[in-house]
């Protein structure tokens, strides 16, 4: 008797392990073919992996690729295991390819392209796109040489949620931010694990951005749809919005915003929204150029640029495509200008790209009249990934993209270019000493060091008979030290404010006190 419950409790417990497995693999399976990849990995991850089957490890490995954050070792070893068993699987090699240049292994990874360019077991697109991940490998060498010398400061949680957070716009005195954000508040989540997208805005106060909330009217944010900001105007008073209907199209409109709240919406020139996809856009030095992304027919291939002005009657002209120059047989996209218009930033897939979008920069020729000359901004504000929308400040020292440096969701970032020079607001004041009519004391030393670095920013003598001094200092927290003889130790903290909350001329006196 016992020994009958006992088998029948064995093989009750393994139907159940076989049923579980069963279920495991079918949910991680559904979620792969819906997109989740990293609900799939986790799925996939749970199952021995000696019940893998080769199909799951392939998938798993895609789930890596697919997954920003996730180390794309990972994906080299999966993809190793695979080809195993699977040796003449083209796609396989191209995957393969694509982790080891993840990974800056080149000369590897360029073996594996140049194995898909002949291989049979493979893809169309894969196969064509090998070629272009070769050209890839040979661009990342030459310009990873050369870095950019540029700081990035991630927005605290005023701003970046645990979600998506992307393609922030500020205006030309930094006193506004708006971005798209896929955070789990307005929105509906989707079957690849995303939330629908929506509008956000914070504005500057005491030099820092507040907490971000969601932009109003225009019936805006709908739950159900993906609502996007891809361009905003100088001023701020405009931004291009891309509205999504349930059906999966776009529409591009200008929408007037007075303190995150959109007034009233206006339909784009006709012959900017067409049956194709309009994805990105943005106003000119004013609002009588628009320049804008498009997939339509007739281009150079892909997405291209295009830029559509008022003519002298202030009527709307035809679009006009920004020529091979810029445009590419590859994808280009997401332009953005400099508040002079002396400069046309884009991301590109062509060009001298190392890695899916880059971020480029063209020149305005006046006897042209047309951008041209494109060149890569370089390492580190390109990566391996796509990077994309570069959006400036007015002074061009301050820019603001989004990244996946660090973890899988997007992040708004504002970059420092350090070789623009900032800003600087002049400091004066007094050393207070309390000083007798004809004590001269001379030697005092003001030293000020930024907080942030840790670096010494200057030395500052004040007059030994006025005793006022003057300071030159960029927007920053920094911290003075006093030390003179006969006084006590002197030592503050002090902050001089950036973005719209800029001073260029501050007062400020220090009070010493005898020992």
């Amino acid at each position: 008797m016992l020994s009958n419950l006992l088998k029948h409790f064995l093989v009750g417990t393994l139907l159940l392990v076989v049923n579980f497995k069963t279920q495991c693999q079918s949910e991680a399976d559904k979620l792969f073919a819906k997109k989740n990849f990293q609900a799939a990995y986790n799925e996939y991850s749970t199952i021995d992996n000696n019940d893998l089957s080769t199909q799951q490890i392939y998938n798993m490995a895609v789930c890596v690729l697919n997954v920003v954050s996730m180390d794309k070792k990972q994906a080299e070893t999966l993809l190793h295991s695979f080809i195993e068993k699977n040796p003449n699987d083209g796609n396989a090699h191209y995957l393969l390819g694509r982790s080891l240049a993840y990974q800056n292994k080149f000369d590897e990874a360029e073996k594996e392209f140049t194995y898909c360019l002949t291989a049979k077991n493979i893809t169309s697109e894969n196969k064509n796109d090998a070629g272009h991940e070769l050209e890839y490998c040979q661009n990342a060498r030459a310009i990873s040489a050369y870095t950019v010398m540029v700081n990035f400061e991630v927005l605290t949680t005023e701003i970046n949620s645990s979600y998506d957070d992307y393609f922030p716009f500020t205006d030309q005195s930094e006193s506004v931010l708006y971005f798209n954000s896929r955070r789990n508040g307005l929105s509906i989540e989707k079957e690849n694990g995303e939330f629908t997208s929506d509008i956000y805005y914070s504005k500057v106060v005491d030099g820092k951005f507040i907490k971000a909330i969601p932009i109003t009217g225009g019936n805006i944010n709908n739950p159900k749809t993906d609502e996007e900001i891809v361009g905003l105007s100088a001023d701020g008073k405009k931004a291009i919005i891309c509205f999504e209907d349930a059906s999966g199209n776009t529409d591009l409109k200008i929408a007037n915003l007075k303190d995150g709240k959109i007034v009233s919406l206006e339909k784009l020139p006709k012959g900017v929204n067409t049956p194709a996809h309009e994805i990105a856009a943005t106003f000119g030095t004013t609002t009588n150029e628009i320049y804008f992304a498009s997939n339509r027919s007739g281009g150079f291939g892909g997405i291209d640029i295009y830029v559509i002005r008022k003519d002298m009657k202030g009527k709307w002209a035809l679009p006009q495509n920004l020529g091979p120059e810029i445009n590419t047989i590859y994808d280009e996209d997401f332009p953005n200008l400099s508040h002079d218009g002396q400069y046309l930033f884009f991301s590109s897939k062509g060009h001298a790209s190392i890695g899916g979008y880059d971020i480029f920069k063209a020149g305005w020729d006046d006897n042209l009249k047309r951008f041209v000359k494109p060149v890569n901004v370089g390492v580190p504000v390109n990566t391996l990934y796509d990077d994309m929308n570069l959006n400036f400040s007015g002074s061009e020292r301050y820019g603001y993209v989004s990244r996946s440096a660090f973890k899988n969701e997007m992040e708004i970032n504002r970059i420092t270019f350090e070789e623009v020079e900032p800003e600087l607001s002049i400091i004066t004041g007094t050393v207070e000493t309390g000083k007798k009519t004809d004590e001269l004391l001379e030697g005092i030393l003001m030293v000020v060091e930024n907080v942030r670095t840790g670096e010494i920013s200057g030395e500052y003598l004040p007059n030994p008979n006025t005793m006022r001094y003057v300071m030159a200092l960029s927007p920053g927290v920094y911290k003075v030290s006093i030390d003179i003889e006969g006084f006590e130790e002197y030592a503050e903290t002090f902050e001089i404010k950036g973005k719209a909350s800029f001073e260029p001329q501050t007062e400020k006196n220090f009070t010493l006190k005898r020992k």
